[in-house]
């Protein structure tokens, strides 16, 4: 009796495995591999926008230009078709031996230990066995279908000339490789005006249309203005000192700059003629009214940096003295050198050169105050 179960048992295991060779199906799984790949633009409208964001602790504008694109990319993906057990199968193996694993688990108990062993151990292996004997994962064929998916929506526009505004600032820049540019905020305190916010515009120099603005609070502005400098020790002079001083008049012309941006170089201008003012050594002629001046002379300031050329604009503006020079950085380290021309000679009256290690904080906070000090003759 034993025997012939055993031998049912048997024959009932080895017909469900052999007949799961015939009974696969095939599926078709995608890869990662890719082949004749082509990107389409059809390119859109162009825009300018501005962000304002924290870098290294300094406020800074973010102008960014790019171009809206329709990208698509076509591509053909490999697909694999592979054998595999049905899922139906693939249950009635593993329930199958289910079954007959708990049937030779009753046979123990009911005294039939030698058999309910071997079932059991069969019910065991049965769907094990299935699955390896099964022609499982294995690759019949392939093929190749076409796809498509849709890219970035925009592109960044570098190497873009833009010209920026801010009160009667106006200065240029291009953008970066990323299609950015930034402007430091802090180097606009200047500008505030009885505490209005202050309108920072960026337009593009080839499509002027193209262009935005950002409005920078006033506290902003404010709370990076830098505090104000202490006063400048008292100089007696004699009164023939004074009345000579009273009657020697100075202009100031646009230094020339290396190393530095063309924005940099407006505030360090204003905040020369702030402190050549506060010396007291010359009378001088404010930058607005000397602009004026040119204009109805019909000279071209910018670009004006030889001797030559200060005392031809000394002479239209009728001044004395024409303060000119240089400010140039090489890596961290400020140069600023300076001399005063006399107009009616040409001569150079006095030079001086000082040099300001750090950052642009230290050349506007400390530098500049000393470098005129020097060229004023005030220790």
């Amino acid at each position: 009796m034993k025997f012939r179960i055993s031998i049912g048992i048997i024959c009932l295991s080895f017909t469900c495995i052999c007949g799961c060779a015939s009974m696969t199906t095939t599926v078709i799984e995608p890869t990662d591999t890719e082949r004749n790949s082509t990107i389409i633009d059809k390119p859109g409208r162009v825009e300018l926008r501005m962000v304002r964001f924290p870098n290294a602790d300094i406020p800074v504008l973010e102008v960014e230009a790019r171009q809206w694109v329709n990208r698509k990319e076509t591509y053909e993906r490999q697909y694999l078709e592979k054998q595999v057990l049905k899922p139906k199968v693939r249950a009635t193996l593993w329930l199958s031996g289910a079954t007959i694993g708990v049937s030779g688990f009753l046979a123990q108990k009911y005294g039939w230990v030698v058999l309910g062993r071997y079932v059991t151990g069969l019910g065991v292996a049965m769907p094990l066995i299935g699955e390896a004997l099964a022609p499982h994962g294995k690759i019949v064929g392939e093929q190749w279908q076409e796809e498509s998916r849709v890219l970035a929506p925009y592109v960044p526009l570098s190497n873009l000339p833009l010209t920026f505004t801010a009160a009667d600032w106006v200065w240029a820049d291009t953008t970066d490789d990323q299609g950015k540019a930034r402007v430091d905020i802090s180097t606009l305190t200047e500008l505030i005006e009885n505490d209005q916010p202050l309108q920072v515009t960026m337009a593009s120099q080839e499509d002027s249309a193209l262009s935005a603005t950002y409005s920078i609070p006033a506290d902003l502005l404010a709370e990076l203005r830098p505090p104000p400098e202490p006063l400048l020790p008292f100089v007696a002079l004699s009164p023939s000192a004074i009345e000579t001083h009273l009657r020697t008049t100075i202009a100031i012309l646009d230094f020339e700059v290396v190393g530095i941006s063309a924005q940099e170089a407006r505030v360090l201008t204003n905040r020369l003629g702030t402190y050549v003012v506060q010396v007291g050594r010359w009378q001088v002629i404010e930058r607005r009214e000397m602009e004026e001046i040119l204009r109805e002379q019909d000279f071209q300031l910018t670009g004006c940096t030889s001797n030559e050329c200060a005392v031809e604009i000394g002479r239209l503006l009728g001044c004395q003295r024409m303060l000119a020079g240089s400010i140039g950085k090489i890596e961290s380290t400020y140069h600023v050198d300076m001399r005063v021309i006399d107009v009616e000679t040409g001569g150079i009256l006095r030079t001086s050169s000082h040099d300001v290690q750090g950052g642009f904080a230290s050349l506007m906070s400390g530098g500049i105050l000393e470098a005129v000090r020097r060229i004023a003759g005030v220790e």
